[in-house]
């Protein structure tokens, strides 16, 4: 890849990375915007934002397929991601 793909395959990361924090943020204050005590809210924060990372990570990925076996799809369904086409 030359420099300037780089830089825009870089510049993309980073837009989409902005539009998830800002969505994130929006959710979390929808949420839990009636929660008054801060150690409560963040608390409810940092769990949200681990759920986040988790949906954004290979470890989704197994997850998914993990689960897809077990209830019966096909290896190759699982390992295409048919679950969450269909969802």
């Amino acid at each position: 890849m030359t420099q300037k793909a780089d830089g825009a395959e870089s510049a993309w990361s980073n837009a989409f990375l902005n539009a998830v924090e800002q969505a994130c943020e929006t959710a979390m204050a929808r949420l839990f915007g009636g929660v008054n005590d801060e150690k409560i809210k963040q608390a409810l924060a940092q769990g949200f934002s681990s759920g986040v990372d988790w949906c954004c990570s290979e470890q989704f990925d197994a997850d998914v397929a993990k689960a897809a076996l077990a209830i019966g799809l096909a290896p190759e369904e699982a390992a295409t991601g048919a679950v969450r086409k269909t969802g």
